[in-house]
């Protein structure tokens, strides 16, 4: 019989929170459908990973190590799409099963391993080439889906939002005048924008090393949206010896996007306090 996995109090009260019509019954019932998870797969839970809005777990199943990961995001469904487009590009892990429950939505996919998120490696260190290596396949690609929300109404959601809550811990909602601007910079771009494959969630804590040193993009946001939007926030949270300004154009340059889009998409995400 699977060892039972329980979801970590910081989630729970993370998930209940966000989603109180489902939070509190995906709370109660993830660690039953983790364990019919793990029989199915003949597979033992080893570690439960960090999360905010998940229960993630590396599990060893019979030949494998794998990943289960569930959730009560009802962008769930569309995140596994994008996720599976990284994955054909090579710059994913594999996803091997998804389906929705009740209250929720669960991915299996492959492990990468070691696994160190670039957070914990010192990302500023990263040269832009090697973190070009995760975002150049994304240039110009479709869509995996055109039902798919885009990420330029999400960000204008935000810079609209006077008592935005979901901010970073030590962080407030920008200036209404910088807030403005974003919004009028925003409307030009995305008069003007591609709505292709975007992860539109690459800090440093979403991109893994692999064998070999090689990175893989984790956990996206599940939106349409471009490269460059993806380079303006890597460039923006992995820069500490250099200026933002200098690590966003450093790394447009290497993955090969316009860097003026970039810069313009770089101050939006720090006015909407991505």
């Amino acid at each position: 019989m699977t060892a039972s996995v329980e979801v970590p109090q910081y989630v729970a009260e993370e998930t209940t929170a966000r989603w109180p019509n489902v939070g509190p019954q995906w709370v109660s019932e993830a660690p039953g459908e983790l364990r019919q998870l793990c029989e199915q797969y003949g597979a033992i839970p080893e570690t439960v990973l960090p999360a905010r809005y998940g229960l993630v777990v590396a599990v060893q199943a019979k030949d494998r190590e794998l990943i289960m990961k569930g959730s009560p995001d009802p962008d769930g469904p569309n995140q596994v799409k994008v996720m599976s487009a990284l994955a054909d590009l090579q710059v994913g892990p594999t996803i091997l099963e998804s389906f929705s429950t009740d209250t929720g939505f669960w991915t299996i996919m492959t492990r990468i391993k070691p696994g160190e998120p670039l957070r914990n490696l010192g990302a500023s260190l990263a040269p832009p080439d090697k973190l070009a290596t995760i975002l150049r396949p994304l240039v110009n690609q479709p869509s995996p889906s055109s039902t798919l929300p885009y990420i330029g109404d999400w960000l204008r959601d935000r810079l609209e939002d006077d008592a935005l809550s979901d901010l970073a811990p030590g962080r407030t909602v920008a200036s209404e005048t910088e807030r403005s601007e974003a919004l009028s910079v925003l409307s030009e771009l995305t008069d003007a924008g591609a709505q292709g494959l975007c992860h539109g969630d690459t800090s440093p804590g979403n991109i893994l090393t692999g064998e070999n040193g090689k990175l893989y993009l984790i956990d996206p946001r599940g939106m349409r949206g471009e490269a460059a939007y993806d380079v303006a926030v890597l460039g923006l949270k992995s820069a500490m010896t250099v200026s933002p300004e200098t690590r966003v154009s450093d790394l447009a340059k290497a993955v090969g996007v316009d860097v003026g889009r970039a810069e313009r998409w770089a101050a939006i995400a720090l006015a909407a306090r991505v």
